[in-house]
């Protein structure tokens, strides 16, 4: 497990939980990420991830989906399931539409291709599993409002009518 900080820092550093289980993978993905502003701490399996996971806050999960411990959109959704206030970006050496679908289908906010990367792609990726997360976030505090206003105009309606009732008692 290492911590390692990008060369640029702006405002704040992200600060990324690179589930990786390849050191060369690791390597070169932080690399191309070396102009950005980003904080990585690699863990090579799941189950170190969850540890990690459980103690500190990071802004963004990428997930590998090819790990010792875990595999595949189960790998997703046991990320996704356990932290739910995480955002997921899920890269894997599998076919670009096949990383997505899978991604999709655990719960990920993007799925990249670890064949068509480049730093950029890789900094797109990352900021708009963020973007994504917070947008999901605020369509579901959307719907709970929704939810305890309906929940609310009823109980209103039921005192009217209660109130009502006792008038006419």
């Amino acid at each position: 497990m290492e911590h390692v900080q990008s060369n640029t820092t702006l405002q704040r550093d992200l600060d990324v939980l690179l589930i990786e289980d390849e050191p060369t993978s690791a390597i070169l993905t932080m690399e191309m990420l070396a102009e950005h502003p980003v904080a990585f701490t690699h863990v090579s399996t799941l189950a170190d991830a969850v540890v990690r996971l459980r103690t500190t806050q990071f802004d963004c999960v990428m997930l590998d989906l090819n790990l010792p411990d875990l595999r595949g959109p189960a790998a997703v959704r046991r990320v996704r399931n356990g932290f739910p206030d995480v955002p997921v970006l899920v890269y894997s050496g599998i076919d670009g539409g096949e990383v997505a679908n899978v991604a999709v289908r655990g719960g990920a906010q993007v799925g990249l291709s670890k064949d068509h990367m480049d730093g950029e792609t890789l900094w797109e990726g990352l900021t708009q599993a963020i973007a994504r997360h917070d947008a999901d976030g605020q369509v579901q505090h959307t719907k709970r409002l929704a939810t305890l206003l309906r929940v609310a105009a009823a109980a209103g309606s039921v005192e009217d009518r209660i109130a009502a009732v006792l008038q006419e008692a």
